[in-house]
C-alpha cells in the first residue's frame, strides 16, 4: 500500500475513534500491582495487541512497567532486526532498556503451528519476576486474541508462577475485534448499559487520539513486519484503542 494512503487511513482511524471516544474511559485495572510485567511471545505483540494499556501505565508515576519477550520471532529468520525492533518500539511507548529483555531458547521458538511448554514459560518468567520483584504479570488470555498458539500458552504459564497476580487481555469476537470504535461508540450512545457484561470486568483501557498515533509510531518501528495488511490492522483493530482485562 502506497504510503501515502497508508497516512490517509490513519488519521481517518484518528477522526472517527477520537470522536467517539470519550475523554476518560479507562477503568483501572483491580489487581494492578506496583510492579508490573507485560509477557508477550514475539516483537510487535507489546503494540499491536497492549498499546492502549502500556501508555496508561508507563504515564503512570504509581506504575512500574517492565517487558519480558518470550522469543525473538524468528519464524522467518529475521530475528536480530526484530529485536532491534522491539527496543525501538518500547522506547516509543516509554518503557526503558533496562526494565526489558528479549528471550532466545530453543523451547521457545516462534512458531505457529506449536504451544509453548507451560513449565518452560513458568520457569524463565518466574526468574525474571523474582529478579525484579514484580508483583502482576498482564498478558494474553487463553484464547491469544489472535488464536497463534504461542500467546495462548502465555496465560497457563503465568499462572503457575508464584507470588503473582495475573490478569489477561480479553479476546473478543472477531467482528468487534476490527471495529474498533465500537466499545466507545455505545459507551456514549449508553447502550453499553442495556447489554450483558463483558466478561473481562476487571479493567479497561482506552487510548486517545495523542496514544493512538504512539501506537502507529511503535508498530512502524516493525519495520520487517509492516506489510500492506497490517495498515488495515492499524486502522481497524479495535486492539489499538481499547484493552480489556480479566483477573484470574
Amino acid at each position: 500500500m502506497p504510503n501515502a494512503a497508508s497516512i490517509w487511513i490513519a488519521l481517518l482511524a484518528i477522526l472517527v475513534s477520537s470522536w467517539l471516544l470519550p475523554a476518560t474511559y479507562n477503568e483501572p485495572l483491580k489487581c494492578l500491582g506496583n510492579r508490573v510485567l507485560l509477557l508477550t511471545a514475539h516483537p510487535d505483540d507489546e503494540c499491536m495487541f497492549f498499546a492502549p494499556t502500556v501508555l496508561a501505565l508507563t504515564s503512570s508515576s504509581d506504575v512500574e512497567l517492565h517487558s519480558l519477550c518470550l522469543s525473538t520471532g524468528d519464524a522467518d529468520r529475521m530475528g536480530k532486526e526484530r529485536v532491534q525492533e522491539l527496543a525501538a518500539s518500547l522506547d516509543i511507548l516509554g518503557i526503558p532498556a533496562n526494565r526489558s529483555r528479549v528471550l532466545d531458547l530453543l523451547d521457545l521458538r516462534d512458531d505457529i503451528t506449536k504451544p509453548w511448554n507451560h513449565h518452560v514459560i513458568a520457569a524463565v518468567v518466574q526468574h525474571y519476576v523474582h529478579e525484579h520483584r514484580i508483583d502482576t504479570i498482564l498478558t494474553f488470555d487463553a484464547q491469544g486474541v489472535s488464536s497463534h498458539p504461542n500467546h495462548a500458552s502465555l496465560s497457563h504459564g503465568a499462572r503457575l508462577v508464584q507470588g503473582v497476580r495475573v490478569a489477561t487481555l480479553h479476546t473478543v469476537p472477531l467482528w468487534v475485534k476490527y471495529h474498533a470504535s465500537l466499545p466507545a461508540l455505545l459507551h456514549k450512545s449508553g447502550i453499553s448499559r442495556f447489554l450483558p457484561s463483558s466478561p473481562a470486568a476487571h479493567g479497561t483501557y482506552s487510548a486517545t487520539a495523542g496514544q493512538y498515533l504512539r501506537a502507529v509510531q511503535a508498530m512502524q518501528a516493525h519495520r520487517t513486519q509492516m506489510v500492506w495488511f497490517r495498515w488495515l490492522y492499524i486502522t481497524f483493530s479495535r486492539y489499538m484503542w481499547t484493552n480489556d482485562w480479566t483477573c484470574v
